[in-house]
């Protein structure tokens, strides 16, 4: 529910004011203005929070995988980005071994699939499912690299 509710609120206002800002087709319907912004931070939360239930509760569980975010234990900016941006395909089991994120990429799709079933009519295709999968993954990917180089940036190191 923290991560839903923040970063949630504050990331989908930023992806609604980006989509907004590039006019990205994927959400063009929706219009610009204020009610065009209400309409694209409702989705980019809603997209959020299932991504959210599914890839970080649900399936996180039923999979036995951790889907938190744990810091890179080396010193150097190299291999810091390539822990953070790796994150997002690699996560740990519930025993600490390293295996493939499917919990979070499956809720990334899920998330995908259920923002295109709710816009408009000619925003629906295959295409724009993965248009909206592929930001699903730039984001989770940069959310993890502000994680590494700013939550997290005072941890030790070895």
């Amino acid at each position: 529910m923290k991560q839903a509710i923040f970063p949630g609120i504050v990331g989908s206002a930023a992806a609604a004011g980006l989509g907004m800002a590039t006019d990205r087709r994927v959400d063009r319907d929706y219009g610009m203005g204020g009610m065009g912004f209400v309409r694209r931070w409702g989705s980019a939360f809603g997209q959020n929070a299932v991504g959210q239930f599914v890839g970080d509760f649900a399936l996180a569980s039923a999979f036995h995988q951790d889907p938190r975010y744990h810091p890179d234990k080396k010193k150097g900016f190299g291999h810091r980005m390539g822990h953070a941006l790796a994150a997002v395909v690699v996560t740990h089991s519930d025993s600490g071994k390293s295996e493939f994120n499917s919990s979070q990429l499956i809720g990334i799709a899920a998330a995908a699939g259920a923002s295109t079933a709710w816009h408009h009519s000619s925003d629906r295709s295959g295409k724009y499912f993965a248009e909206r999968f592929a930001y699903g993954v730039s984001f989770s990917a940069g959310y993890k690299v502000i994680s590494e180089f700013l939550f997290y940036r005072n941890e030790p190191r070895n």
